[in-house]
């Protein structure tokens, strides 16, 4: 995702016109401007309010979005960094897993985790709207 409008932006600054990047960065330095919020924030922000939920303890996981977006990514690192330096009580048992583009696959990907991990956990966090929604719909399945 981070590349895969690199080379149409590439294309309008040869043609002259500017382009602006909004919310997921782009993997090149062809646009004018890049305007987003502070994704790795908003992940350190959702490490630092589930570890106070959590009491700093607990076992947690991870439903990343998908494989190359920039701002999704960018809480994921967050999420993980904040939670390894001001919750070491709180242990990731999962953060590999993918929820994918649409809610559909991210409730497959949800329900995958929760049939492994559902007695073991004590919190998730979902990266974004459509895995959020995902994990939502596989909770209620529970």
């Amino acid at each position: 995702m981070a590349s895969a409008l690199v080379r149409p932006v590439q294309e309008a600054k040869s043609a002259g016109i500017p382009t602006v990047v909004i919310d997921s960065a782009l993997a090149s330095g062809d646009a004018v401007s890049f305007v987003a919020t502070d994704n790795e924030k908003g992940g350190a922000l959702a490490a630092d309010r589930l570890g106070s939920l959590l009491g700093g303890k607990g076992r947690v996981l991870l439903l990343r979005y998908q494989e190359g977006s920039a701002s999704t990514t960018a809480r994921e690192t967050g999420f993980l960094a904040e939670l390894k330096a001001k919750a070491p009580g709180i242990e990731v048992i999962s953060s590999d897993q993918y929820a994918g583009p649409t809610r559909d696959t991210a409730k497959r990907a949800s329900e995958n985790l929760l049939n492994r991990y559902a007695n073991e956990l004590q919190g998730i966090f979902c990266v974004n709207e459509s895995s959020t929604h995902g994990m939502l719909l596989a909770l209620q399945d529970i």
